[in-house]
Order: structure tokens, then C-alpha cells, then sequence
């Protein structure tokens, strides 16, 4: 084994295991006293005591959590989750949280604003660069008010088990994404979707069914672009 190849292994190791050691110091002060943590560097959890974990959850480089709630929990992450760098998770004060079931995957520089409420539930991938808020401004045409003194609408969002949220796609508050559900890459889901469907666009439709073959999606492409020009013709 080369000179090189030990240091680099010697270098992971040492940050595996201050990973460990930050994971930890955070799981102390947050409800996870115990539990196996892996905090990598620049993470930042705030509201800590509002927040809790469960078994072998990873947070990735310079992730930030915010625990704010009136709730006793602001935060709660089952066992096995893994979010990536860069996403910030924010409950959101009031009566706001974030729940993230098992095994559940969040992709890099995602936001999650759990105002109204965020339910996640297990196996469920979020790829990287989305946005989920559980909030949406009221817009009053009849009111002088300017929008940010207008307050807020909070439905919340759910995302049922084994859903896939593909990169730079925007959820909307009042939504729920069904079981098995996909959602294409750069959607905007403003209605709820569901169960074993994939959609796609802006605002996001269903595009096929999960089970469709791949030349079955095809057949839907070509359909909808003959009945476009049709239409436009």
C-alpha cells in the first residue's frame, strides 16, 4: 500500500471518528442522549433541547436545524437519517415542525420550513436543491397592507412512504404526495398527488403511472406533443 493511500486512509478515519465525537456533544444536549450521531464539520443545530434523534443519523457538512416550537419537539428525526450539506431544516416557531421518518434521505442545499407542519414519512428521498414550506402568504386585493403584514396560510405538507422528490423541485403548503410517488425534477407540486403516479411541470401533473414502462412514458410524451400541436394548429 502506498505512502499516500494510508495518510488518505488515516485522514478519513480521523474524521469519522471526530464526526462521532461532535455527534456526541449534540446528542447531549438535544433529546438523543445515547444514540449513535454522526455530525460532520460546520453543522449547526439550534434549539437543540427542541430536537431529537434516532438511531445512526448522519448530518452532513454545514447543515443547519433550528428546533424552535412552542412544541415540545420542533425537530424529530427517526432512525437512519441522512441529510446532506447544506440544507437547512427549520420548524419554524408557533405550533411548526419537521418529522422525518426512517431511512429517510435529503439531498444537498434543500430548505424544509415546517410551519404549518412537515410530515415525512419512512424511505422517502428528497433530492438535492428542493424546497418544502408548510406556509404560503395570504394576498389580500382588497387590503392597503403590504403582503409581509398580511400573515400567513399553514396547512401544512405530507409526503407519504417511499415518495422520491427529485433535484430543484418546490412543494407547496396544503400538500400531500402519496406512497410511492414520484415527483420529476424541477417541478412545482401546488396540488396534492397520488399514490404510485409520476408527475412532472409547472404546476406539476401526472405524467404515467410508476408501473408504466419505459415505452409506455414514451407513448405518453409523443400523445401530448401531437395534442399539443393539434391544439395549437
Amino acid at each position: 500500500m502506498s505512502a499516500r493511500k494510508v495518510t488518505a486512509e488515516i485522514l478519513e478515519k480521523g474524521r469519522y471518528l471526530t464526526s462521532r465525537v461532535r455527534g456526541a456533544a449534540w446528542a447531549s444536549l438535544s433529546h438523543s442522549e445515547g444514540i449513535s450521531l454522526r455530525v460532520d464539520q460546520g453543522t449547526r443545530i439550534r434549539n437543540a433541547h427542541k430536537v431529537r434523534f434516532g438511531r445512526n443519523c448522519w448530518l452532513k457538512e454545514n447543515v443547519i436545524l433550528d428546533g424552535r416550537s412552542d412544541l415540545s419537539l420542533g425537530i424529530d428525526f427517526a432512525d437512519g437519517v441522512i441529510i446532506r450539506a447544506g440544507t437547512y431544516i427549520d420548524s419554524y416557531g408557533g405550533q411548526g415542525f419537521v418529522r422525518l421518518g426512517k431511512n429517510v434521505g435529503i439531498g444537498q442545499h434543500v430548505y424544509i420550513g415546517g410551519n404549518g407542519g412537515v410530515l415525512i414519512e419512512d424511505d422517502v428521498m428528497v433530492s438535492g436543491h428542493c424546497y418544502i414550506v408548510a406556509a404560503t402568504h395570504n394576498l389580500d386585493p382588497n387590503s392597503s397592507a403590504p403582503y409581509r403584514a398580511q400573515g400567513e396560510s399553514r396547512r401544512g405538507i405530507v409526503i407519504r412512504q417511499n415518495a422520491w422528490v427529485a433535484a430543484g423541485s418546490v412543494v407547496m403548503d396544503g400538500v400531500e404526495i402519496g406512497t410511492n410517488a414520484v415527483v420529476g425534477a424541477g417541478s412545482v407540486v401546488t396540488r396534492s398527488v397520488p399514490p404510485n403516479v409520476v408527475v412532472a411541470g409547472t404546476p406539476a401533473r401526472v405524467v404515467r403511472g410508476v408501473s408504466d414502462t419505459p415505452w409506455r412514458l414514451r407513448e405518453v410524451e409523443v400523445t401530448d406533443a401531437s395534442d399539443a400541436r393539434s391544439e395549437e394548429g
